[in-house]
């Protein structure tokens, strides 16, 4: 999965945790630098439990990332303009695309392999080890999430 704005519901949060808990791997890509500073740190405030839980998350670095894109099993591919944020799911009008076609999904997966080679894994041990001040500011932020 890829996304610029990363505010999941609760709902999306469960999903991804139980999916990976039952043997399916979940990559998750955000930009390392995002457009908005209260929306980057609100996201932030999202990953420690999926991190706990085993899903891979990445720090985009190239850039910023603005793809929204998601690649399952190789067999379906969705693309659009939802971020994976509570706003774009209950309160803009977004469109978004699901395409049947291996091809197109060996196109995505190649380019999101290519896009990891510009990205940090983060493992929950380095992401506890960022500086109080970030965690706070994160959670901060997050207070704000409903308006994002």
């Amino acid at each position: 999965m890829c996304t610029p704005y990363f505010i999941p519901s609760d709902q999306l949060t469960t999903a991804l945790m139980l999916a990976v808990s039952s043997g399916v791997r979940v990559d998750l890509m955000l930009p390392a630098q995002s457009d908005s500073f209260f929306v980057q740190h609100a996201s932030f405030s999202f990953i420690k439990p999926l991190l706990e839980r085993g899903v891979n998350v990445y720090l985009y670095t190239k850039g910023f990332l603005h793809a929204k894109t998601i690649c399952i099993d190789g067999k379906l591919a969705y693309i659009g303009t939802t971020n994976l944020d509570i706003r774009s799911f209950y309160i803009n009008f977004e469109i978004s695309g699901i395409v049947s076609d291996k091809a197109l999904c060996e196109r995505m997966n190649n380019q999101f392999l290519a896009d990891i080679e510009s990205s940090d894994l983060i493992t929950i041990r380095k992401w506890m080890q960022r500086s109080r001040w970030k965690r706070g500011v994160d959670s901060i932020c997050r207070l704000l999430a409903p308006l994002l």
